[in-house]
């Protein structure tokens, strides 16, 4: 059977010996008894294992130990090259063998899952519009669409029965059509707004059930995160009960818990800085009491990523060199607006956290910023021009920071010298992660109460980024949010 208990909270003595450790502190008793030091790993060390270079080259020396027990298998003369294997194919390079998360687990759902289901289908459906955006294949756009439409129908059968909606391969299949509209949309049509609906329901109906949530913590976890990026960019009111929901479903760690708390507060300020609207009068008392939850919010939200584990924290900063680099990087690092350095983070998780931190900043004082500006004199002792100026440098820095981290996550390098040779290789899911914060920061860049000389140089820099995303990953979703920050900008 599997061992689903986590990692082991031992000492690094017992763990090498493989013995059961009493966890006792400072020193355990085999390590007492023993007269040896007694030395414990860090809550970030067993959560990350298996993201440094010395977990991998363990896990490649059992590989190759496990390489003695030979299997005798019948050589193809011609191997499956067909449309649908190679899709595939690219589908878990781009997702499943990279970054250790909820898309990881999908081969052990598809293994007890039959090839005519819904989860199959949609998985179809995601690995030829994948295939099709980076590699402009027809064949495999009108296959996506197919198995798409095939997949629509399943999942309302599915709908239909409770139980089926309770089950791990349910919630994949509501995950996998979100990022199936990520990527082959480039409008914000209705489906986009069905599946997030979708997503809400779904979500409300775990988190309220007794079934057990361990088990598909890292589904549920990943749709609530979703569900409240999507209220903070729409800056519409969450559902009253979201918060009860995600204090409810097990994360895989208490501080993305919080920060997704966090933003889901952002979320219900910015809608009601946005619906609050009308100037009342001097002696009105509400607008400055929203006024300062929302500076309390954001300090509290600066504080969380300042005082996180140090491990968190960006590990390297170093000038971005030109030479030696290979075109496509050179483009993208190259013209008006490109960061002159970047930051290296211990993991991607850990720069995902800092960047969903930096964008959520960003729209609460965006909206704060529209808010104060529809108030010249919501107080007469406010002194409101040098509040706005010192949000607008809060603003620049933050996109900075943010520009900062997208070569990283694009697999570039210092120097160079380890960067991709070709864009294919670069993992879908990877550029898939700076989405959301290169948008927000193109958006900020791009407001009318930001924009200027000082900004637009930046704001062609994240556009092109976005392009690259659009055209190079084949993540359609970009063409729009390029369209309507510019728009929003007039």
């Amino acid at each position: 059977m599997p061992n689903n208990r986590g990692p082991s909270k031992g000492c690094s003595r017992c763990r090498k010996l493989k013995v059961k450790c009493d966890e006792d502190k400072p020193s355990c008793q085999r390590c007492h008894k023993g007269g040896r030091d007694c030395v414990y790993g860090t809550d970030f060390d067993r959560l990350h294992r298996d993201q440094n270079s010395k977990a991998q080259s363990i896990a490649t020396s059992k590989w190759r130990q496990r390489a003695g027990i030979r299997i005798n298998l019948p050589v193809q003369e011609h191997p499956d090259d067909s449309l649908a294997q190679r899709a595939y194919n690219r589908f878990c390079y781009d997702f499943m063998t990279v970054y250790p998360g909820v898309i990881g687990r999908l081969p052990a759902l598809l293994e007890d899952t039959a090839d005519d289901s819904c989860l199959f289908t949609v998985v179809r459906a995601l690995a030829y519009a994948n295939y099709h955006g980076r590699f402009g294949s027809e064949d495999a756009h009108q296959a996506s669409r197919m198995h798409y439409g095939q997949a629509l129908q399943q999942l309302v059968m599915v709908m239909t029965v409770p139980d089926e909606m309770q089950k791990d391969d349910s919630l994949m299949v509501i995950f996998l059509f979100g990022l199936y509209e990520m990527f082959t949309s480039s409008t914000r049509d209705g489906s986009w707004i069905t599946h997030m609906k979708g997503t809400q329901s779904v979500v409300a109906q775990r988190a309220t059930s007794s079934t057990r949530l361990m088990e598909d913590s890292n589904y549920l976890s990943v749709l609530c995160s979703h569900l409240v990026v999507y209220y903070l960019t729409e800056k519409k009111t969450p559902p009253p009960d979201l918060d009860l929901w995600i204090q409810q479903i097990p994360f895989e760690n208490e501080a993305k818990k919080h920060l997704i708390l966090l933003m889901s507060e952002a979320a219900g300020m910015c809608a009601k800085l946005s619906s609050n609207n009308g100037f009342k009068s001097l002696e009105d008392q509400t607008d400055l009491e929203i006024f300062h939850e929302c500076l309390e919010l954001d300090l509290r939200l600066d504080t969380f990523c300042t005082n996180t584990d140090p491990n968190w924290n960006n590990v390297a900063q170093s000038p971005i060199s030109h030479i030696n680099r290979p075109n496509w990087s050179t483009e993208l690092l190259s013209g008006p607006g490109a960061p002159e350095k970047m930051y290296s983070y211990t993991n991607r998780l850990a720069a995902s956290k800092w960047n969903m931190s930096r964008s959520t900043r960003i729209r609460l004082n965006l909206a704060l910023l529209d808010f104060l500006h529809k108030r010249p004199f919501m107080q007469p002792q406010f002194e409101t021009a040098a509040l706005r100026a010192r949000m607008v440098d809060l603003l620049s820095s933050l996109t900075d920071e943010i520009s900062y981290t997208i070569p990283d996550a694009l697999a570039m390098s210092f120097d160079g010298s380890s960067d991709f040779e070709s864009v294919d290789k670069i993992p879908t899911l990877w550029a898939y992660m700076v989405l959301w914060p290169a948008y927000t920061s193109f958006e900020c860049l791009n407001h009318r109460l930001v924009k200027g000389e000082n900004t637009r140089e930046k704001a062609i820099w994240f556009r092109k980024v976005l392009t690259f995303l659009r055209e190079t990953i084949g993540i359609a979703k970009a063409k729009i949010m390029i369209e309507e920050s510019e728009t929003q900008g007039l």
